[in-house]
């Protein structure tokens, strides 16, 4: 038969069975769900930390590429893209056709010339010859001409005059001794036979 036990060291009386402990009570459960939060807020802090680290990161890297990556790998597909290399005509034997060229359509100005000045008579000096077939109170014949020239010569008793170097435009031919009268034009290298009618010469 088993007896009952004494007192132990720590003063309980000791049971064959040991009583289980009772329930936490209620503040004790509150002070466990506070700190469940606490942790839980904790770790969503940290969380967000590390995402926050993460995305700067991966902007920085993004800002750091150097913007001319695009213009790089474009030049170098084109630089990499095959030449196309003209085809070889085929020999015919004939002589292939020039391609037409364009056509170039020139404006001409209007350049407005003055009209060029008469020329000058030709001035090779001659002698002119008259003869009189009338020489009713005749004594000299002048010549005047427009390029300042002016030379008398008596009258022969034949009935002819000479004036020499006579240059070769429209000169007067003029009568003096009698009633004025003059002809023109004369030049150098004629040869004329004129008389007096009236106040007019007449020459041929």
């Amino acid at each position: 038969m088993g007896g009952i036990q004494g007192p132990t060291a720590s003063g309980a009386v000791g049971t064959p069975f040991q009583a289980s402990q009772p329930p936490p009570s209620a503040p004790q459960k509150e002070k466990r769900v506070s700190s469940f939060r606490v942790y839980a807020l904790v770790m969503a802090v940290f969380v967000l930390g590390c995402t926050a680290v993460v995305l700067a990161v991966w902007f920085g890297q993004m800002r750091d590429k150097p913007s001319s990556e695009p213009t790089t790998t474009t030049t170098t597909a084109v630089a990499d893209a095959p030449v196309r290399q003209p085809k070889a005509a085929k020999d015919t034997g004939e002589e292939p056709e020039p391609e037409p060229q364009p056509r170039r359509t020139t404006t001409r100005k209007a350049t407005t010339t003055a009209p060029a000045a008469p020329a000058a008579p030709k001035s090779n000096p001659g002698t002119l010859t008259v003869k009189m077939t009338d020489q009713t109170f005749l004594t000299t014949i002048e010549v005047t001409c427009p390029s300042g020239m002016r030379q008398r010569a008596a009258i022969s008793p034949g009935g002819s005059a000479t004036v020499s170097n006579v240059p070769n435009e429209t000169c007067v031919l003029h009568f003096k001794g009698g009633a004025p009268a003059r002809f023109s034009p004369v030049s150098g290298g004629q040869s004329l036979s004129c008389y007096i009618q009236g106040t007019t010469a007449v020459c041929k």
